[in-house]
């Protein structure tokens, strides 16, 4: 029964005359439904801080430590594009100026992940730099210029140790659409796959999980390239598969192969349904 509703019934053992007893009662419920308000006023802004206080901690929380499990993918980055520039400059010392172009493509993917890791000014402007002698690789390429190529490649093999000393526990810089479309996006996802199981296959399982650690980078971009309902549904069913091989606490890579095999599906699911 609320406070109104029992301030209009009188209580049953009223001693005192009706009129007096009326009065005194009122004033009774009167000081008990102020008291009963001011408490509640107290009691709300009391819980309202304490949601303020813990939501805020939970969101900084969220926003400033990396996910238990999920390594930042820097390190794992600089040692696909190490790989990639040893692609590279096969094909460049080759005359395969074709397989240049596309592993520099590749490339593309890879640095724009590796900027999108620090929102820091310095890690930026490494970035930068990185990306710059990316696309003087790609022109060397384009000229057929195989002494330029060289060059470039050089110039970018020695400008992978900075982000080593560099702070990569930082806050990540946002993330757009793939350099390069989805067909590129695709590439590098493919060529990361074939590196991790190359890794397994030579019992190498350091490298097999540096892979798996490229691949949930990737899916930054997969899931950036399309909003629909459908397409989300696969990007995060590949992260899933990303993530759960990152995590697992096998100490060898045959325990290692059915995970990224796990991700392979996905990958093929997703084209089997387009």
């Amino acid at each position: 029964m609320s406070l109104e509703s029992s301030a209009r019934v009188a209580p049953p053992d009223f001693n005192r005359d009706r009129l007096d007893g009326d009065r005194a009662w009122r004033r009774s419920v009167s000081i008990k439904s102020s008291a009963s308000k001011r408490f509640a006023r107290r009691s709300t802004g009391l819980v309202l801080a304490a949601i303020v206080f813990v939501g805020g901690a939970l969101l900084h929380g969220a926003e400033s430590a990396p996910e238990k499990g999920i390594p930042r993918a820097a390190p794992a980055l600089v040692a696909a594009m190490q790989s990639s520039l040893a692609y590279c400059r096969q094909a460049a010392r080759g005359g395969d100026f074709k397989s240049l172009a596309r592993g520099a493509n590749g490339m593309t993917v890879l640095v724009e992940l590796l900027r999108a890791e620090n929102a820091e000014d310095a890690w930026q402007t490494a970035a930068a730099e990185a990306a710059k002698t990316n696309r003087a690789i790609l022109e060397s390429a384009r000229n057929g210029d195989a002494p330029a190529a060289a060059a470039a490649l050089d110039r970018l093999a020695g400008q992978l140790p900075s982000f080593a000393e560099k702070n990569s526990a930082a806050k990540p810089a946002s993330l757009g659409k793939a350099p390069g479309g989805l067909h590129n996006l695709m590439y590098v996802l493919e060529a990361t796959l074939a590196d991790a199981k190359t890794a397994v296959a030579v019992d190498d399982l350091a490298a097999a999980r540096q892979s798996a650690v490229v691949l949930s980078a990737l899916d930054r971009l997969v899931s950036n390239e399309r909003t629909d309902a459908r397409w989300q549904h696969w990007a995060s069913d590949y992260q899933s598969a990303a993530e759960l091989a990152i995590r697992s606490e096998t100490d060898n890579a045959r325990s290692f192969r059915p995970l990224l095999h796990a991700v392979s599906q996905r990958c093929e699911a997703c084209h089997d349904k387009k």
